[in-house]
């Protein structure tokens, strides 16, 4: 169970396929929905992390995050049988995620990242071997932080977690071509302030 806790993009060859795990939390859901904690226990394990770094990205919160999550969690708990398999059950989970994250937006009224992702429970820091890694990580968080609350969502989703456009445009409510249009803007916003964190002239003419 432990190796199932990292992202789908980022385990090894030797771990389930996507399918596989697709199939596992489907399972988990039919067993939550009938009111099995112990699934629940397993499907709060399996996302708790990518949870928080997600919350933590849009919402750029961190006294908050563990509330947020668990609000997410808690609307698992409670609705698990309105999920219907016309998607990822991935999917489905960050739909909920993202509203919740809204939400707290709306709440606090921010929108900017005021603190590094090293400093969310659960995520992994550089590994200290490398200055310029730990660098790049800080030029991103700080690079991010420019970036709206939709583009930030597309580019976390699409890089960190290895989501489509159209599963994407289902969890943010909009279409496929709206998603590539944030997209193609994130991009563009970060190659222009990229080059300028890291000291070096933009490559923009």
């Amino acid at each position: 169970m432990d190796r199932y806790r990292r992202c789908p993009v980022a385990q090894k060859n030797d771990s389930p396929s996507r399918q596989q795990l697709d199939q596992l939390e489907s399972q988990w859901l039919k067993e939550i929905a009938m009111g099995d904690r112990r699934a629940f226990e397993n499907f709060y394990r399996a996302y708790h992390s990518r949870l928080l770094r997600f919350c933590h990205r849009i919402t750029g919160q961190l006294n908050r995050l563990e509330e947020i999550v668990n609000d997410v969690m808690y609307v698992i708990w409670q609705k698990a049988d309105t999920f219907d398999g016309t998607c990822r059950p991935s999917t489905w989970v960050f739909g909920i995620a993202y509203n919740k994250s809204l939400h707290a937006l709306r709440l606090d009224k921010k929108d900017s990242l005021l603190v590094g992702l090293d400093a969310i429970p659960g995520e992994p820091a550089c590994d200290g071997d490398s200055v310029n890694e730990y660098e790049n990580t800080e030029w991103l968080n700080v690079a991010f932080a420019k970036l709206s609350t939709e583009q930030r969502t597309v580019m976390e989703l699409t890089y960190f977690f290895g989501m489509s456009y159209q599963e994407i445009g289902n969890i943010m409510g909009c279409s496929e071509n709206t998603v590539k249009t944030r997209m193609f803007y994130a991009r563009k916003k970060l190659q222009k302030i990229l080059p300028g964190l890291a000291g070096q002239p933009s490559g923009e003419p």
